[in-house]
C-alpha cells in the first residue's frame, strides 16, 4: 500500500475516532512528531507513522492491525472504567450537623 500524507482530519476516520480526537491528541502532545512541519500551514504525517504510533499506544483499530509491523500494546489503565464498588449505608460513618 502507498503511504499517503495525513492531516488531523484524515487521522480521525483512519483510526475510527471522533473528528475532534486527533486535535485533542495534538493539544495534549500525544501524537508523534510530524513528518512534515508545514503543509498549507498545518502539520502532516505519513500514514505509516500514524499506524505505527497507534499500534504502540494501543489505539490501532482491528481493521488496521494487518498493516502494522508493531506488536499491539495492552493499554495501561488510562481512563478505562474501574470495577464498581458498592457501599451500603451501614458501611458509612454517620455525619451529624
Amino acid at each position: 500500500m502507498d503511504n499517503p500524507i495525513l492531516g488531523l482530519q484524515e487521522i480521525a476516520p483512519l483510526l475510527e475516532v471522533d473528528k475532534r480526537t486527533p486535535h485533542a491528541w495534538q493539544y495534549r502532545k500525544l501524537l508523534p512528531t510530524a513528518d512534515y512541519a508545514s503543509i498549507n500551514g498545518l502539520r502532516a504525517w505519513n500514514r505509516q507513522t500514524i499506524i505505527k504510533w497507534a499500534a504502540e499506544t494501543g489505539r490501532l483499530p482491528e481493521a488496521l492491525k494487518a498493516e502494522s509491523t508493531v506488536e499491539p500494546v495492552i493499554p495501561r489503565g488510562g481512563r478505562k472504567a474501574k470495577a464498581a464498588t458498592t457501599v451500603s449505608m451501614n458501611d458509612t460513618a454517620k455525619v451529624t450537623a
